[in-house]
């Protein structure tokens, strides 16, 4: 694995919850939260688009990591 190359990868993890969505960038040092719902989902996704992220990976929770 080229290490040099992955520190310059913008890498987000969302927390899946029936509510509400706790996203991280990494390694940019972001956090925030949204409503785990179409309004919510919308924002969280022009907020990551500021940024050329690399990956996201969301936490499978019975199915309310789907939308």
């Amino acid at each position: 694995m080229n290490t040099l190359n992955n520190q310059n990868e913008i890498n987000v993890g969302v927390d899946t919850g029936k509510t509400q969505l706790d996203i991280y960038i990494r390694p940019l040092d972001i956090y925030f939260t949204v409503e785990n719902n179409q309004s919510g989902i919308k924002h969280a996704i022009q907020i990551l688009k500021k940024h050329p992220v690399t990956r996201v990976t969301i936490e499978a929770t019975g199915r309310l990591e789907q939308p």
